[in-house]
């Protein structure tokens, strides 16, 4: 039980890598959002 299996251990890595991508994506939808309105 000390011992993570790796299957595990790849899935939370997975999931930390998929948040770090969904929070990249919300910043640049933000970015991009903040350049339409100040253009306007």
């Amino acid at each position: 039980m000390g011992r993570a299996p790796p299957g595990a251990a790849r899935a939370r890595c997975a999931r930390m890598g998929e948040t770090k991508v969904r929070d990249g994506a919300s910043a640049a939808r933000l970015a991009r959002q903040g350049k339409t309105d100040s253009l306007e």
